[in-house]
C-alpha cells in the first residue's frame, strides 16, 4: 500500500513534499513580518524568496539529520568527500555555492533519501536551477562530476 499523502500544510512541510501554495502562504506570511521593501531588497541582491524557502526546508532538514548523527559539518563533510564550505552552503541554503550532485549525495550520506526525493518532487525546477556539478578545478569536484547518482 503507498504511503498517505500528507494533508495539513504542516505535514506537507515536514515530509517535503510542500505545494506551491504552500510556498506562497510562507512566503506571505514572511512579508507580513518585514518591512514592505524587504523584496524589493531581496531582488535587489537577486534572491528568490521562493527559492529561499523551499531551500531552507532542505537545508534544515540536513542540518538536523546530521546533528541527529552526532557530527560535526566537518566530520558529515569528510564522509560526503566535499569541502566543509560546501556543506555549511547546503545547509544555509547558500544554492550559488550548491550542486546537484553533492545535494543528492549529502542527502544520501545522511540517510535522508526518502525525505529529499519527495522535496525533489515538490521542488523539481528549483533543484534544476543548480549546477549539475562543481565548476572547481580540484580533485574532489572532478571526482563528484563523474559520479553516477
Amino acid at each position: 500500500m503507498p504511503p498517505k499523502k500528507p494533508t495539513s500544510r504542516h505535514e506537507r512541510f515536514r515530509s517535503g513534499a510542500t505545494t506551491d501554495d504552500d510556498i506562497k502562504h510562507l512566503a506571505g506570511k514572511l512579508h507580513q513580518m518585514f518591512p514592505p521593501d524587504w523584496l524589493a531588497l531581496m531582488k535587489e541582491y537577486g534572491i528568490d524568496p521562493h527559492m529561499l524557502i523551499r531551500f531552507s526546508l532542505l537545508g534544515n532538514t540536513c542540518k538536523t539529520r546530521r546533528a541527529e548523527l552526532g557530527w560535526d559539518q566537518k566530520q558529515a563533510a569528510a564522509r560526503v568527500g566535499i569541502p566543509v564550505y560546501r556543506v555549511k552552503a547546503i545547509e544555509s541554503s547558500l544554492n550559488r555555492e550548491m550542486s546537484r550532485k553533492e545535494t543528492r549525495l549529502y542527502a544520501r550520506i545522511l540517510g535522508i533519501e526518502p525525505w529529499f526525493l519527495s522535496w525533489l518532487d515538490a521542488n523539481r525546477a528549483t533543484f534544476d536551477s543548480l549546477d549539475e556539478a562543481p565548476e572547481q578545478k580540484t580533485s574532489w569536484a572532478a571526482r563528484i562530476r563523474r559520479m553516477e547518482l
